[in-house]
């Protein structure tokens, strides 16, 4: 009896030893799932979820494992006491019995810690994971409109959300924008340190096709002259602030200006050195700016033709850096000239010290 006891003990003390080190484990867990998941709350949940679930299974599952282990060996020592001991050396067997819990017990938590390591790993693995799959798109339906004080504007009812993994509060980022229930007026959620909306307004149409992998711009039905960025009225005397009309334009531009970044602020320094041209789209009567890609920095040059590339529609926020300028198809650059070996010697250093990064 004394010995069923004995083992019935050890079992409780090696089960709560587990458990004891299974919930610590989910709790790190937790905490680590929150800190490097997604910025947004409900990114944040789903990966705490995900990492809870993954560590109370991996931790009972080691723990209930360290437990029958314990339990069985503690038995074995305990019977093998028990019959080393023979008739009636009870004290030899009472002591073996409380060395074998002791060591049930301690080798319950040493696979505990284990356990408590896994898990902890997996949750980053998991928060990891999530990070490393970009902005996870959200499109909800709005059931009241948000903008009331606008009564007689069209009502934003479709918002798409879509904050990048591991963004907090600090920084510079679109995280989101709104659709009007007309699929014209367009809003953007800008988040600067507080969450702004910028309001697009009668310039929506230019933001709201970059969506589509279109370029919309304005054009003067007076005198004929067009814009892209997109002017809402003419800018000459004689047209009398006219109203322009939208107009699509075509994927083409050319070189107006350029110049080379070999200095930028944290977020594009392993982008150097890149280009930053100001090209006009054909069709145009301004230039708009935006990086030239596929093309080294001293093979610009002006007037050169350029083709728009647009980033996958997945990848697209409704802004300028949904597309780039490329040179297009068939171009070629010209000879070496002695400014280009200027512009090469200054920035290939560039090149070394980025690849330090």
């Amino acid at each position: 009896m004394a010995l069923k006891k004995r083992v019935k003990d050890l079992r409780g003390k090696a089960r709560k030893a587990a458990v004891k080190y299974a919930k610590k484990a989910v709790k790190q867990v937790t905490k680590q799932a929150v800190k490097r998941g997604p910025g947004a709350i409900k990114r944040a949940r789903a990966v705490t979820k995900t990492a809870r679930k993954a560590a109370m299974k991996g931790a009972f599952s080691v723990g209930k494992a360290a437990y029958k282990a314990a339990t069985k060996g503690a038995k074995s020592v305990v019977h093998g006491a028990t019959d080393a001991a023979g008739g009636g050396v009870k004290a030899m067997g009472k002591a073996a019995a409380k060395a074998a819990t002791r060591a049930a017990i301690e080798g319950a938590k040493d696979v505990g810690k284990s356990a408590l390591a896994a898990t902890v790993e997996g949750a980053k693995k998991v928060a990891k994971t999530a990070m490393n799959k970009g902005p996870q798109r959200e499109t909800i339906k709005v059931t009241e409109a948000k903008d009331k004080a606008f009564e007689k504007g069209p009502g934003f009812h479709k918002q798409t959300w879509y904050r990048p993994p591991g963004v907090e509060e600090p920084g510079l980022h679109i995280v989101g924008h709104e659709i009007a229930d007309n699929d014209v007026n367009f809003n953007q959620f800008l988040h600067y340190d507080q969450l702004y909306t910028i309001r697009h307004g009668q310039n929506s149409r230019f933001f709201r096709n970059l969506l589509k992998g279109k370029l919309f711009g304005t054009r003067c039905p007076k005198c004929g002259d067009a814009w892209i960025p997109p002017r809402t009225s003419c800018w000459n005397l004689d047209c009398d602030l006219q109203t322009t009309d939208w107009v699509e334009f075509p994927l083409k531009a050319k070189v107006h200006t350029w110049t080379v970044a070999g200095w930028s602020g944290r977020s594009s320094l392993k982008k150097l050195p890149f280009i930053l041209v100001y090209a006009k789209i054909e069709g145009s009567t301004v230039a708009i700016a935006n990086y030239l890609l596929g093309i080294d920095p001293w093979d610009v040059e002006f007037e050169m033709p350029l083709k728009v590339v647009f980033v996958p529609e997945d990848k697209r926020v409704g802004a300028v850096h949904d597309f780039h300028f490329e040179p297009a198809d068939g171009w070629k650059p010209g000879p070496m000239t002695p400014e280009k070996e200027r512009i090469k010697k200054l920035v290939e250093p560039v090149y070394e010290w980025v690849k330090t990064l």
